[in-house]
């Protein structure tokens, strides 16, 4: 029989990534569920403890804790960050990862969305990414060419703003 550190220590070895998609692709097979739009976002959490994070000799860890940018205006808790992708209106998650946590979303969105649809064969329908913002950049616009994908464009952008200046909030 196999314990549950053992269990852990399969899980750790194939990637908590890869575990959770394969439940999460046979739960949907299951209950005849077609992902047709995937939500994909990122969650900042902050370490309120002392953490040391320091693997053991010849040890990978999975994210690095580190000092760094806080969402939440606290610079003084390190961030760690859980990217997810949930499908259709029900949120139901269907893929996750643990992200160091100074990753930009700007680099990470379009990183997990074509992770998410690398498990898609070529016979597949893939769904829509629907993403904030933070998808939307040149290089972004070229590494997602020929995926199907929804985002908004960002205020900041002058096209963006000299189209809000010309239209009323009523025509929007």
């Amino acid at each position: 029989m196999i314990t549950w550190g053992e269990r852990w220590d399969i899980v750790d070895r194939v990637g908590i990534t890869q575990v959770f998609v394969q439940v999460a692709s046979h739960a949907l097979r299951v209950m005849g569920i077609v992902t047709r739009f995937a939500h994909v976002d990122t969650s900042a959490f902050r370490l309120e403890w002392a953490y040391v994070g320091q693997a053991d000799a010849g040890e990978e860890m999975s994210i690095k804790i580190t000092s760094g940018y806080s969402k939440n205006h606290r610079p003084d808790l390190k961030p760690a960050m859980l990217s997810l992708i949930c499908a259709n209106a029900s949120s139901l998650p269907i893929w996750l990862a643990a992200l160091d946590g100074n990753r930009s979303d700007k680099k990470s969105l379009p990183e997990m969305a074509q992770a998410y649809l690398k498990q898609f064969g070529d016979s597949d329908v893939t769904p829509y990414i629907i993403a904030d913002r933070a998808l939307y950049s040149e290089d972004n616009l070229q590494a997602l060419s020929g995926l199907k994908w929804i985002t908004r464009v960002p205020a900041t952008l002058s096209q963006a703003k000299q189209l809000m200046a010309e239209v009323s909030q009523s025509q929007m």
